[in-house]
């Protein structure tokens, strides 16, 4: 009996400690439900409300939004301090979400609808989160702090924002001190905490906190819409493939620019660095061989001049994101131009050919279609063009077309190819003019650096045999591109500080980023047998006005 009594006792006890351990535990151990949205258009709060720290704020649902046809949370800012609170939906484990380690966003709708009379008429739009109530002892919270745009008026209607998801990253550093970062704006910690306490806030994120209050005047109106957890921030039903077509501007690439979504990934030049992007090039018309580009696109070619003639296979890649929660694409349609011909795959399998002169002026472009989704995967999906120059003239590609399915299951391209690139070319600028001449040779095999704007070391890379050097999957933000590793005996001249400075977007390609170097004690200008024959033609047409000149004075003495 009193083992019995004993053994009771202890189970007992066990049950206390579990009870104590859970009434401890974290309020969210899970990962929330992906994708997680916020969208009002139910009609209610869905779990938003004013603040217990700032509960000064008047709430309703109102018809609209950033979507004419939905719902959105409308706020009104009345007298002391006003907050909102969100503490049910998209809450839990950040961190661990298999959806949204290393690419998750928090997006949200934004709109500003009475400025109460805040000096300059705008606000600066941001986002909170907490691991617990905000103002309780120990709660860790940070804050998402907009930067484009970095304020907002009346007139700007609804305004679009993706903050980004990942673990705290220390090797990154400046900026932001690892927190993350990208083209919308940054994190930053509340003070005491520290930037090393983001990975616990992320891990267990229990309130997401909306300001209303800018301003001592209370009236402030604000209008907030689609909180969403995902891992993208941009979903589309459709994305274009055409080359050299910039799709958040409308328009076409300049010649000679480099295409951000067309990636050069082998060509038969062994001097050559793969991956590149792909350049925009003239359409080549000796004897009007090549058709105009098509609507909306561009010839596009290895490199800035369609004259690529070595004969062989060059691989093109145009990468596109499949939404993880959604379905899979179900169409993709391809007008195909290629000299001299090209093979098509879609994930590595082969979906079709251009027939032979597809380049031609007087032959249609080749059509390529894809149905079902059997050829698609979530996640990353690529397309890849094989052309083959086979007659060592030119060499091009001019391709538009689409892929397409339901329910948004793609992502914007500036979401999915969120980073970007830097190319440039080193070359013996030898009479120092910073214009490299045709007798400049250029310098394979050197180090080009890339910091931060702060100046910690980002990556290096080298020339390769034609001179070129390239950066690719560079995150949005401002660097400094350098060559440091210069001989004692050499200077730059292009430019004379050996560094440029570049601030880069998404789904952005920087060219022209171009070194000159010569060596130290060479004269500024060293005249090409042109330019000394034009200096020779110059002095002897002055010795002859010289000349004549006198001549005249002579006779004109004579005379009288």
């Amino acid at each position: 009996m009193k083992n019995f009594i004993g053994i009771i006792g202890k189970a007992s006890l066990g049950i206390a400690l579990l009870t104590l351990l859970i009434a401890a535990a974290p309020a969210y151990s899970q990962s929330p439900v992906m994708p997680c949205r916020t969208d009002f258009d139910g009609g209610f709060l869905q779990g938003y409300a004013p603040c217990a720290s700032g509960p000064n704020v008047t709430l309703s649902i109102q018809p609209g939004g950033p979507s004419a046809t939905g719902y959105y949370l409308h706020a009104r800012d009345e007298s002391g301090g006003s907050t909102i609170c969100g503490t049910v939906e998209c809450l839990g484990d950040w961190l661990n979400s298999a959806a949204l380690f290393g690419r998750g966003m928090l997006s949200f709708d934004v709109r500003l609808y009475n400025d109460a009379g805040i000096p300059g008429g705008q606000i600066p739009p941001s986002i909170k989160i907490y691991n617990g109530t905000p103002g309780d002892p120990g709660v860790i919270g940070a804050t998402f702090v907009a930067t484009n745009p970095a304020l907002i008026s009346v007139a700007d209607g609804w305004t679009h924002y993706c903050a980004p998801l990942a673990s705290w990253d220390p090797t990154s550093g400046a900026p932001y001190d690892g927190l993350p970062y990208n083209s919308s704006g940054y994190w930053m910690m509340y003070s005491p905490a520290v930037p090393s306490d983001w990975n616990v806030l992320i891990g267990n994120v229990q309130t997401i906190q909306l300001p209303i209050d800018w301003y001592a005047n209370p009236a402030e109106e604000v209008g907030y819409d689609n909180i969403c957890l995902d891992s993208t921030c941009c979903p589309t039903d459709t994305v274009w493939f055409n080359t050299g077509y910039n799709y958040a501007a409308g328009t076409v690439y300049p010649i000679g620019s480099a295409d951000p979504n067309w990636t050069v990934t082998c060509d038969p030049d062994n001097n050559t660095t793969e991956p590149r992007p792909a350049f925009i090039i003239p359409t080549y018309k000796p004897n009007y061989a090549w058709a105009d580009p098509q609507p909306n696109s561009q010839w596009i070619s290895s490199y800035s001049t369609s004259e690529n003639n070595l004969n062989g296979e060059y691989c093109y890649t145009f990468c596109f994101c499949v939404n993880p929660y959604g379905p899979l694409p179900d169409e993709l349609n391809l007008e195909v131009r290629a000299d001299d011909t090209a093979a098509v795959y879609l994930n590595g399998t082969f979906i079709g050919h251009t027939q032979f002169h597809s380049w031609s002026y007087v032959v249609n472009p080749t059509a390529i279609t894809v149905t079902g989704t059997a050829n698609f995967v979530t996640g990353i999906n690529c397309l890849e063009v094989k052309a083959k120059n086979l007659y060592a003239v030119a060499m091009g590609l001019d391709i538009v077309g689409f892929v397409t399915g339901p329910d948004s299951c793609l992502d914007e391209q500036h979401c999915c190819n969120n980073t970007a690139k830097i190319q440039g070319m080193k070359w013996n600028d030898i009479n120092g003019d910073c214009i490299k001449q045709s007798n400049e040779p250029v310098m394979p095999n050197v180090i080009i650096d890339l910091y931060s704007i702060y100046l910690d070391p980002i990556m290096s890379t080298e020339t390769d045999g034609l001179g070129n050097y390239y950066f690719n999957d560079i995150p949005p933000g401002t660097y400094a591109v350098t060559e440091d590793h210069l001989p004692p005996d050499w200077e730059s001249t292009c430019p004379v500080s050996g560094s440029y400075t570049v601030t880069l977007g998404p789904n952005q390609v920087v060219t022209g980023l171009d070194f000159g170097n010569r060596q130290s004690g060479q004269p500024d200008v060293i005249p090409t047998l042109t330019e000394w024959g034009i200096i020779i033609f110059c002095v002897l047409l002055m010795g002859w006005m010289a000349y004549m000149l006198v001549k005249r004075r002579k006779r004109a003495t004579i005379g009288i």
